[in-house]
């Protein structure tokens, strides 16, 4: 640089030539030669460029030489190249001005001052560092263009046609690879790998499903910003093209919805009232008694005056399932497991008209502050609030009419409310979260009491995930003695029966989920358990089911075994054949036998039938019956009931007077005297 200068001034000498190299010199020619010096170069400095990827030092003569020094002596060298390049095109710059330009500046005035000639010669070394630094700026941008293209090249070159590169190169290295696409062109390949995968048997010919499904998650994890392991949570719940909608619907927001409180005001008096005071509001869905839907406010809601006197509550549409499943009757008592802010407890107060009892629980002191502000507000005066560790709570209160758990979880349902659980919620928080439901939902079905079919248990979660929700439901049913039943929700998908490698019991299919881009709600789960049972569940947890369901196997196969005809009797292989005769002998004993004991059986039916009837007092007794049927005794004919008790003693004694020549036929009601 120093040198380029020097020979600038010496040319340079008087006025006349410094202002015709003005006019001549421009800034745009000097930039292009530049330019178009380095466009030339870049095919030969790609080999340089990759050296520098892989660690390797090029020497001035375009010599391969394997980089020994360690890091910082990596950085001394590319300053040093950087400086060479710097006096290269230094060099460039100073051939550029020719002498012929500075010899015809010298053919005019040579009487101008030196100082003119001194601001000159400031002005063009301003603008010739100027004009360096543009051309360097602009060898920069096109080095690294080239470096995009060619790894932009490489990587779609890799998924899309197949090519099987080195198995060297590591997963950090097709991460990059991979950002360095633009977002319009991951998008694009997206949807190429959406065709594909949508009907990959006839497309996809030649290349495995696990391939494009790898590239097709990875774009998605970088276009939406997705942490690895849940988007493969994801995509077993999911197919491709509801997966993107899935991920889509996350990233628009959910309409605000406000909650009529019954006990102060009417939904139509409270939506008049906003109205007015200029909050567009509509009722919710048929399935919502009390819900409001909020599309435009003037005015903020959590401000105005009915809000502050308690007319209605802050809370999301998908809020109101749970409690509307739960279905609370008046003057039973309720427990609310995880109660705060209150939005589900004061709910509950509303449907049971303030009467009976709510226990609403939370082991979060701060938040109980939160949890009685808003039962003051909305009126409830039927609420205890208590503070204890949800797993301790059946030592406490274990004679509940119904339970309701609606449990903390990774929030994978409410991305749209919090962003932040795409990157931040990690799989370890999600299994100490599933760890945390499993007991907290048992210690809720050991605080519901059982004594009739009319108690039931609530578990809810504002998560997708099938660990959360299933497979939490699956290991209650495991552990004790309940049963799932209908929701009584109408809408919602649902439950999942398997998921990947997971599989869960047939009934799980009764529970119910919510999701975002179908019902244009928060992403929900709901379950209602039925207790059947107080304590641990006995044995397998297949045999209760089993029970219940094979009545009416057992009936169709009783029928089917009598409609099949009875097979031969086959002798056994020790004995000799026997004859036709012996055969039939044999199978008429045996069914004698068969008859004989099924008279023994309903012969003991119908006496223990007639016992049962007995004891209700329906009828006599068989003894007391017979006795009034029998007819009263002939007082003249005393003897002949004698002769019937004794055996026939009458026939004994006209044989005995036949044999002494004695002809007596007794008259009745007259005494032989004979017989004396």
């Amino acid at each position: 640089m120093a040198k380029m200068r020097g020979s600038s001034k010496s040319e340079t000498a008087n006025g006349k030539g410094t202002k015709a190299l003005k006019r001549k010199r421009e800034p745009s020619p000097v930039v292009e030669d530049v330019v178009e010096d380095d466009i030339e170069e870049d095919e030969e400095d790609e080999e340089e460029v990759d050296a520098e990827m892989m660690g390797l030092e090029h020497d001035d003569d375009s010599d391969v030489v394997e980089d020994d020094s360690d890091d910082g002596d990596e950085g001394d060298d590319e300053e040093d190249e950087f400086e060479e390049e710097d006096e290269e095109e230094d060099g460039a710059m100073a051939d550029d001005f020719d002498l012929d330009e500075v010899e015809e500046g010298e053919d005019g005035d040579d009487e101008e001052g030196e100082d003119e000639e001194d601001e000159d010669e400031d002005e063009d070394e301003d603008e010739d560092e100027k004009e360096v630094r543009e051309a360097k700026k602009l060898q920069k941008k096109l080095l690294r263009a080239a470096e995009k293209e060619r790894k932009s090249d490489m990587a779609r070159d890799r998924p899309i046609d197949g090519d099987q590169e080195d198995e060297s190169e590591s997963d950090d290295e097709i991460r990059d690879l991979n950002k360095s696409l633009s977002i319009p062109k991951m998008r694009q390949r997206i949807s190429y790998c959406l065709q594909v995968l949508s009907d990959f048997k006839e497309r996809g010919k030649g290349y495995s499903r696990s391939e494009f499904m790898e590239v097709f998650l990875s774009d998605l994890k970088n276009v939406y910003d997705y942490s690895e392991w849940l988007l493969e949570r994801f995509a077993h719940m999911f197919n491709p093209a509801e997966l993107i909608q899935f991920l889509d619907a996350n990233d628009t927001a959910r309409p605000e919805t406000i909650r009529t409180n019954t006990l102060k005001v009417k939904r139509r008096d409270l939506a008049q009232t906003l109205i007015k005071r200029g909050v567009n509001v509509d009722p919710l869905e048929k399935w919502s008694k009390e819900g409001l839907v909020v599309y435009e406010s003037t005015v903020a809601l959590g401000g105005t005056p009915e809000y502050l006197a308690g007319q209605y509550m802050l809370q999301a549409a998908a809020s109101l399932l749970p409690v509307i499943s739960l279905a609370p009757k008046e003057g039973q008592k309720i427990l609310d497991v995880a109660a705060a802010p209150g939005g589900k407890t004061t709910h509950i107060c509303q449907m049971m008209k303030n009467s009976g009892i709510v226990v609403a629980n939370d082991s979060n002191g701060e938040r109980l502050k939160a949890l009685s502000a808003n039962v003051h507000r909305l009126g409830c005066s039927n609420v205890v609030t208590v503070n204890y560790d949800g797993r301790e709570l059946p030592a406490v209160c274990s004679n509940m009419d119904r339970v309701l758990l609606d449990a903390p979880c990774t929030g994978t349902g409410i991305i749209s409310k919090d962003p932040k659980v795409k990157m931040t919620k990690t799989l370890q928080e999600m299994y100490k979260a599933t760890k945390l439901q499993k007991e907290l939902l048992l210690a809720a079905i050991d605080c519901c009491k059982y004594k009739s079919e009319d108690n039931y248990i609530v578990y809810s979660t504002c998560s997708v995930l099938v660990e959360e929700n299933e497979a939490v439901i699956d290991y209650a049913l495991k552990k004790r003695q309940v049963r799932l039943v209908d929701t009584g929700l109408p809408f919602g998908r649902p439950g999942l029966t398997k998921c990947g490698h997971m599989r869960f019991h047939p009934t799980v299919a009764k529970c119910k989920r919510f999701l975002p881009h179908i019902h244009n709600l928060d992403g929900f789960f709901v379950a209602k358990l039925q207790k059947y049972g107080e304590g641990a569940k006995p044995g397998k947890w297949f045999k209760k089911v089993s029970k219940v369901k094979l009545g009416t196997k057992k009936k169709k196969k009783e029928k089917e075994k009598k409609a099949k005809p009875e097979p031969e009797y086959r002798p056994p292989p020790e004995n000799k054949r026997m004859s036709k005769e012996e055969r039939d002998a044999l199978l008429k004993a045996k069914k004698e036998k068969e008859e004989k004991e099924a008279a023994e059986k309903r012969a003991f039916v119908r006496k223990r039938i007639v016992q049962a009837k007995v004891r209700k007092g329906k009828v006599e007794p068989p003894s007391k019956k017979a006795k009034k049927e029998e007819a009263p005794a002939d007082p003249t004919t005393k003897h002949v009931a004698f002769d019937t008790k004794m055996g026939s003693f009458e026939a004994k004694l006209q044989a005995h007077d036949a044999a002494l020549g004695m002809d007596f036929k007794p008259k009745k009601g007259k005494r032989n005297p004979k017989r004396r």
